[in-house]
């Protein structure tokens, strides 16, 4: 009899401890998710006021605030830019990064903005903001670096932060070393095939900032440059890499394009004193297209 009561005493204590590990599992899974629901519905978002309404940027990161917040005084001449945009403009933002601009010509209105970032993390933020700021059909996000050509190749990070740049192709020169923390897949394509094979609308604006591909963006866009809609280029040349910026600068010149203006960052220190936007515009003169 004792036996039966000992062995009914033991069976009851591993069914409690069962139960207890059950229970703390459970409590501990509700605890993960609990904290992934709240970490994502409280992701901290950058509000400010703008001539076109409020824009709200997501800021997962220390670099993605430093953005939101420098929005008007990293790169005043590219605002001013935007700005001028007359109705019916179509911007190609390539290399948008989280799509500070992209936004901010969304919000302008009056037109329509395709962004092209391949780096993953910064992609997600890209949609994230077009998503705060009802911009769904307004902006289009693609995961998709210009190239000189259509293939297979992989993107090397500088570093896996969110809203960080630097980021190049890989084989190409930008403006730090090789070393990188990661390599992602990315498949490339020439800004005349987005739009012959992609159906992507031809721009009548054109803004390139990526860090060292600045040429081979525009060996892929002979077409495009001889095209009389784009009307102006703003691209993002470092000064010190005189080959790159020599070829883009006759590239530029060869298809009717005048300078009208090169700013540096007015905030910008050190190594990135020395790069510059280049804003271009159409000369009189269209050379024609290649058949």
């Amino acid at each position: 009899m004792k036996r039966q009561i000992l062995n009914l005493l033991i069976g009851l204590l591993h069914a409690l401890a069962s139960g207890l590990d059950r229970l703390i599992q459970l409590l501990t899974g509700r605890r993960q998710m609990l904290r992934s629901g709240l970490a994502e519905r409280l992701a901290p978002v950058h509000e400010q006021t703008t001539p076109h309404g409020i824009i709200r940027l997501a800021t997962p990161s220390e670099a993605c605030l430093m953005r939101a917040e420098t929005l008007f005084t990293k790169e005043p001449d590219m605002i001013d830019w935007i700005d001028a945009f007359p109705d019916g403009f179509v911007l190609w933002d390539i290399g948008a990064n989280v799509g500070i601009y992209s936004i901010y010509a969304g919000l302008k209105g009056g037109g329509q903005v395709f962004s092209f970032e391949p780096e993953s993390a910064n992609y997600w933020v890209l949609n994230r903001n077009i998503h705060l700021n009802s911009l769904d059909g307004r902006c289009t996000a693609y995961c998709l670096p210009l190239s000189d050509r259509t293939g297979v190749t992989r993107l090397a990070l500088h570093t896996t932060m969110i809203g960080d740049a630097l980021h190049n192709l890989t084989g190409v020169e930008g403006l730090v070393d090789d070393a990188s923390m990661h390599h992602q897949g990315a498949v490339t394509i020439t800004a005349d095939e987005a739009i012959s094979t992609l159906g992507i609308p031809v721009p009548t604006h054109l803004k390139i900032d990526v860090d060292g591909a600045e040429a081979l963006i525009i060996r892929g866009a002979r077409n495009l440059l001889r095209n009389p809609a784009l009307q102006s280029i703003l691209v993002e040349l470092d000064d010190i890499a005189a080959d790159p910026g020599k070829e883009v600068a006759d590239a530029l010149a060869g298809a009717g394009f005048v300078i009208a203006s090169s700013q540096a960052s007015p905030i910008a220190t050190g190594r990135f004193a020395a790069i510059r936007n280049y804003i271009y515009v159409r000369g009189d003169s269209v050379p024609p297209t290649d058949t």
